[in-house]
């Protein structure tokens, strides 16, 4: 994050409840390492596409393909299972630490691989000389034309390197994949606790708990109807933003889908009501479908005046 409203990085690593309501955990660093890891194995994204909002619809609602382990040396097959369990939807179906991601890697490993962890790197050694190395005589006089002795060369030291037992690829997977959880333990740990802080010193109510799981189950309804019935998707995050009038993300759905609607007329109502609840129109553009919406209408001009603040 940089100025207000303005996020820098990539979509291919967003965590679906990043996506879908803009909140984010220790869960959501453990699902980008989960996404960084199949892509070092299968040597591509799980999910991609030529668009961010195609990216973005792939990551909330589509499964990645499984990976082809025939070409895999000394891999076994348990890890589609732990990359299944990483890059799961639901963070409660994820891995909930670090350190229970790394055992699951670690258990993973193929039984016949016999490498050991603390494996030493490749060592240079030296073969000493055979015997002291005698200085040529000294030059006899010069009574006349003598011819210098060319001296012997010193016998030659040759290094001889100890090599390395071959380790199986999932081994060097799990030490880059290690030493990212071990980071991410360290710094998401520090900002959730500075996230949970805050949330606690905002001294919002939450609803009843029936109520909740009702509101969330009709966001997680528009976002996936936001391609399939956008008018549908409109009225269920209209929902959405009357029971969490402070979430710039409702909004910013809200207003990017009666853009692509053309119901440019509807637009000024909806950034009345944020502004109303404190919401601005830089605190929506977290949002990437907003954030283009409002790319167009600068070039088209097609939100009545003032709708667009």
């Amino acid at each position: 994050m940089t100025s207000t409203g303005t996020i820098v990085g990539t979509v291919n690593y967003m965590a679906p409840e990043y996506i879908r309501i803009g909140k984010a955990d220790a869960r959501s660093d453990l699902f980008a390492v989960g996404v960084m890891l199949y892509e070092c194995m299968s040597g591509r994204r799980p999910f991609d596409g030529e668009t961010a909002p195609t990216i973005l619809y792939r990551i909330v609602n589509e499964a990645p393909d499984p990976i082809d382990l025939s070409e895999l040396k000394d891999i076994s097959p348990a890890i589609r299972s732990v990359l299944d369990t990483a890059m799961a939807k639901d963070p409660d179906a994820r891995y909930q630490t670090a350190g229970e991601f790394a055992r699951a890697l670690r258990a993973a490993k193929d039984p016949t691989w016999q490498g050991l962890v603390d494996e030493k790197t490749t060592l240079l050694k030296t073969r000493p000389a055979t015997g002291p190395i005698t200085p040529p005589p000294p030059p006899p006089p010069l009574t006349g034309t003598v011819p210098m002795p060319v001296p012997e060369p010193a016998p030659a030291f040759t290094p001889v390197l100890t090599p390395v037992p071959k380790t199986s690829r999932l081994f060097i997977a799990l030490a880059i994949t290690g030493s990212c959880l071990f980071g991410l333990g360290i710094v998401t740990g520090g900002g959730y606790y500075l996230y949970k802080q805050r949330m606690l010193r905002s001294g919002e109510q939450a609803a009843s708990q029936d109520e909740t799981l009702g509101i969330e189950a009709s966001l997680d309804q528009a976002i996936t109807a936001a391609d399939t019935d956008p008018a549908r998707a409109v009225a269920l995050f209209q929902r959405w933003t009357a029971a969490h009038p402070k979430d710039a993300n409702g909004y910013a759905w809200t207003v990017a889908l009666l853009y692509e609607q053309k119901r440019y007329g509807e637009i000024p109502g909806v950034f009345k009501q944020a502004r109303k609840n404190g919401v601005t129109r830089a605190k929506m553009m977290n949002n990437l479908r907003f954030r283009s919406a409002m790319f167009n209408n600068n070039q088209e001009h097609l939100i009545p005046e003032g709708g667009g603040e």
